[in-house]
């Protein structure tokens, strides 16, 4: 690196890239060395506004399908404003986390995450099901399984030909 206008605007890129952020074309006199820090101040001074998190790149394929994935883990505390939902978040671990606490954003995966707060909620696409986190277990609360339990209930009260096999048939139903 040399002790230029351009070494200083190269060492404020090579500094944005160990921040997690992309490089930028500055001109290389005052003029762009102050810009350069500018924008530190405002990307760094604070949360990184935007619709993805920062480091996220998105590809379209042929079909239309936009996917994405990071070009850099995000460091631990790294705060990002979801602009889409109006959300500060937090990265910690593997993800980013509603940074007041009420991380109810639903996850998406085909595998049962491992971190879940009361109150979480995991989509299941392989399976098309919905599930509640409870504080101890997952529990699937799909359209599916509500109609399920409608069916079994509706057998039980429409089976039952008094008192007792009705609350028989109720707690098969339920169980």
């Amino acid at each position: 690196m040399s002790d230029s206008y351009y070494g200083i605007i190269q060492a404020v890129n090579d500094l944005r890239l160990a921040n997690g952020a992309t490089q930028k074309e500055y001109s290389p006199s005052f003029q762009g060395i102050i810009e350069a820090l500018l924008d530190i101040k405002r990307e760094w001074g604070g949360a990184q506004p935007g619709i993805y998190p920062p480091g996220w790149a998105t590809s379209t394929d042929s079909n239309g399908i936009t996917t994405g994935d990071y070009l850099y883990a995000p460091k631990d505390g790294q705060l990002w404003f979801d602009e889409r939902h109006g959300r500060l978040m937090v990265y910690l671990d593997d993800g980013f986390y509603q940074a007041n606490g009420a991380d109810v954003l639903t996850t998406v995966s085909d595998t049962q995450p491992t971190h879940a707060i009361d109150g979480a909620l995991w989509w299941q696409p392989s399976s098309n099901s919905l599930y509640l986190y409870d504080g101890t277990t997952w529990l699937n609360i799909t359209s599916t399984t509500v109609a399920s339990l409608k069916s079994a209930l509706y057998t039980a009260v429409n089976t039952s030909t008094d008192y007792a096999s009705l609350k028989s048939n109720l707690l098969t139903a339920l169980s």
